[in-house]
């Protein structure tokens, strides 16, 4: 359970092994508490150094998923042995004619602020968009010559091939 005093939006998804856990807004917690109460289903747990957000990082058995619900402004998360699925895909158009060039729009109510993050572990850079509507996420990794969308149970992680990619959320 992570308990918020306002709302925040999460990401959550699997990397290289690890269960990273993702929220839009900067905060401590004390991780020892989240291995002791799991009563073996959490192997490890770390907070990982970002410039902005609160990035997770959890190791535990293979097959040992969360399910993902929400009392108030807190985040409840119940692992057990179980496919990591979002319950309810985030779309992804493909927009050949704005003003700007080509972009991917996923149309989706309430996502948090782009994060961009440092992967030490694998040596690369993701961008990982928290969003407060529970279990929303995508299904399948998607390439694009420019991009990678990686799946999640939550939210959505974006994998750059090149530099400069633009990547923010709008309310248009």
């Amino acid at each position: 359970r992570f308990d918020w005093t306002e709302p925040v939006g999460a990401a959550v998804f699997r990397r290289a092994g690890a269960l990273w856990i993702v929220f839009d807004k900067a905060k401590g917690f004390e991780m020892d508490r989240f291995i002791n109460e799991a009563k073996g289903v959490i192997l490890s747990a770390d907070q990982v150094s970002a410039q902005k957000g609160t990035f997770l990082r959890f190791s535990t058995p293979a097959g040992i998923n969360p399910s993902i619900r929400r009392d108030g402004n807190s985040w409840i998360f119940d692992f057990k042995k179980q496919p990591m699925e979002a319950q309810t895909p985030i779309e992804t158009i493909t927009q050949r004619t704005v003003a700007s060039g080509s972009r991917l729009f996923m149309p989706l109510i309430q996502a948090g602020e782009a994060l961009p993050f440092h992967d030490a572990s694998i040596g690369d850079n993701l961008v990982v968009i928290p969003v407060i509507p529970v279990s929303k996420g995508i299904l399948k990794r998607q390439n694009y010559p420019q991009v990678r969308i990686l799946p999640t149970i939550q939210g959505i992680v974006i994998q750059p091939k090149i530099d400069d990619l633009r990547v923010r959320s709008t309310s248009k």
